[in-house]
């Protein structure tokens, strides 16, 4: 009688086994992140790691970005001009405070620029897409960097647009400074009717007490995105840029004496042209500062779209920035570092 009870049990455990994998459907594994390394002295000090179900463009970009942050022959030659100079300037697209690697937190993200500064000696650093919900919580960071370090930050973080916050993009523009920052003007830039950007803005801004651009006005922005050949949406994005670049120089005729940010252009569109007409630039240690994700493999994934600018005398340039830009694994675009150089 045992034997025939315990079969019955048995064969009701496995209809049982069988219905619930039936209703609930079977156990679907969990891909592992996988992760490119980066090695120093053959020593593994970090490691990329991007989510699996990016389409296959973006893990080119990343694989791309990964094998450039690997040249640390290059980066320790930019290391060593950046440390041999103080109160550099500096700009970065922090991308949402997104780091594209997956090793880093948001919390990270937002401690990494305060980390640059001090480490390559910037003084005054522009950052573009910063979010409008986590501006409390970064302002929280620099206060606690300045209790830790010692050192006053000075920042824009009031400016931004409200009317925007609800928008498909709440992100913002904010000026670090260790000198006091006096904001000149915030101006509203011209967008295309019905594109979902519509708060892209300029600010202009000094900083008396810097040692090497004291007198200098200024402006850090974020124009409008789109490249000549994409198509579709080309013409909006090109004039959008032009109209933009028309209302900085609408408010200001003469134009800043530093031009920054991520100005979306490409070094051989016209709208790059027509500001080389009137500023002058020195980027040829600036290899790229975001991977190309539209055209990898056929011209190396080498763009440039982050800039530092600065205006031409009336009759020759007594003073210059040269530009380069290093390795930041905190966001999708690399900074720019500027270093003040006199002829």
């Amino acid at each position: 009688m045992f034997w025939p009870i315990l079969a019955l049990l048995v064969l009701c455990l496995i209809v049982l086994a069988v219905m619930s994998d039936i209703q609930t459907g079977p156990t679907r594994a969990v891909e592992p992140l996988h992760g490119i390394p980066i090695v120093l002295d053959d020593i593994v000090i970090d490691k990329l790691l991007f989510n699996p179900n990016f389409d296959g463009k973006k893990k080119q970009a990343i694989e791309f970005y990964a094998k450039q942050v690997n040249r640390t022959e290059r980066q320790a030659e930019i290391s060593a001009v950046l440390d041999g100079n103080t109160d550099n300037i500096a700009t970065i697209n922090v991308h949402g405070f997104e780091p594209i690697n997956l090793n880093y937190t948001k919390r990270e993200c937002m401690q990494a620029p305060l980390q640059m500064m001090r480490r390559f000696n910037i003084s005054v650093l522009a950052m573009q897409e910063v979010p409008i919900n986590m501006l409390n919580e970064f302002y929280g960071i620099i206060n606690d960097d300045v209790l830790i370090n010692g050192r006053q930050i000075y920042h824009s973080i009031d400016d931004f647009d409200a009317a925007f916050a609800d928008s498909r993009e709440p992100i913002t523009n904010v000026v670090l400074s260790y000198y006091p920052i006096v904001k000149e003007k915030k101006i509203l830039l011209t967008s295309e009717p019905d594109y979902i950007y519509r708060h892209r803005h300029a600010i202009f801004f000094r900083v008396p007490a810097h040692p090497q651009h004291g007198e200098k006005l200024f402006c850090t922005t974020h124009l409008e995105v789109g490249a000549p050949n994409e198509g579709g949406s080309n013409s909006d994005s090109v004039r959008g840029r032009k109209n933009q670049l028309n209302d900085i120089f609408t408010y200001n005729k003469i134009g800043p004496d530093i031009l920054m940010g991520d100005l979306n252009l490409w070094p051989d569109s016209p709208e790059y042209a027509k500001i080389a007409t009137k500023y002058q630039i020195n980027s040829e240690n600036v290899d790229y500062t975001i991977p190309n994700y539209r055209n990898l493999g056929l011209d190396g994934g080498k763009t440039v779209v982050d800039y530092i600018w600065f205006r031409k005398n009336d009759v020759q340039a007594t003073w210059s920035v040269k530009s380069y830009s290093i390795n930041y694994p905190w966001s999708d675009h690399r900074p720019v570092v500027g270093v003040y150089t006199t002829s």
